[in-house]
C-alpha cells in the first residue's frame, strides 16, 4: 500500500447509478492511499456502503490517467468531520503502474507493510463467546483482513488469541471496519484495539 505524497494527483469519482434510468453523481475527491486492490479517499458527501464507483485518477506530470472500477466497503467521518471511504478495486491496478507513481515521487511506500501471518485465527465475537476459526487474508501493522461465514457488523469490537513463541496465549483486541460479501461468506477488514478500548 502506498501513501499519496503529491496534491497534484487528481481524482474524479462517479457514483454508478442503480439502474439505467439514473445518472451517476460525479464529484472530486482526495486520494489518501492506494494499493493494487484498494483505495482510501476523502469525499465531500457520505457514500453508502456497497455502492459502485468509477475512479478517474490523473497525474498530468507523469502523463498517467487511470480509469478504475471500485466498490465502497466502508464510509466513516474522520477526526476533522470529513467523510472518508475505503474502496475495493476490481480488477486490480498493475504493479508497474504503482511503481511508476512511486518513481515519479507521487506516492510513498507505506510503513505498515504486510507481513506473513497465520493462516487461521481463533476469534471470539463477544467477550465471553465461544471461539470460532476464521481464515486470514492479509496482515499488517495497521490492520488485517479475514474471511468468515458469520454476518458481522461494522464497528463491533472482538478479540482473537494467538500463541506466542514461549507457548503462552496472547489475547488481541480488534474492531471491524468493513465487511464485503464474497464466495458465500464475508471478507472483513479489521483494525487493532488496545485492552482499554475493549472495556
Amino acid at each position: 500500500r502506498y501513501v499519496i505524497e503529491d496534491k497534484d494527483v487528481s481524482v474524479i469519482v462517479t457514483v454508478k447509478p442503480d439502474d439505467f434510468r439514473e445518472t451517476g453523481e460525479t464529484f472530486e475527491a482526495k486520494l489518501l492511499d492506494l494499493s493494487q486492490n484498494g483505495a482510501r479517499l476523502v469525499v465531500p458527501n457520505e457514500v453508502p456502503n456497497t455502492r459502485n464507483l468509477r475512479l478517474q485518477v490523473r497525474v498530468d506530470e507523469l502523463g498517467l490517467e487511470l480509469h478504475l472500477a471500485a466498490g465502497v466497503c466502508w464510509c466513516n467521518r474522520d477526526e476533522t468531520g470529513r467523510f472518508q471511504i475505503g474502496c475495493e478495486i476490481k480488477p486490480g491496478i498493475p504493479p508497474r503502474i504503482l511503481e511508476k507513481l512511486s518513481e515519479g515521487g507521487k506516492v510513498d511506500r507505506r510503513i505498515e507493510a504486510e507481513y506473513e501471518s497465520p493462516t487461521e485465527l481463533h476469534v471470539s465475537w463477544t467477550p465471553k463467546g465461544r471461539k470460532e476459526v476464521v481464515r486470514v487474508q492479509n496482515f499488517s501493522r495497521g490492520g488485517f483482513c479475514i474471511f468468515t461465514n458469520r454476518d458481522v457488523v461494522a464497528g463491533a469490537p472482538f478479540h482473537f488469541t494467538i500463541m506466542q513463541k514461549n507457548g503462552d496465549p496472547l489475547i488481541v483486541g480488534a474492531k471491524i471496519q468493513w465487511r464485503l460479501e464474497s464466495d458465500g461468506g464475508y471478507l472483513v477488514g479489521c483494525s487493532f484495539l488496545t485492552p482499554k478500548d475493549l472495556q
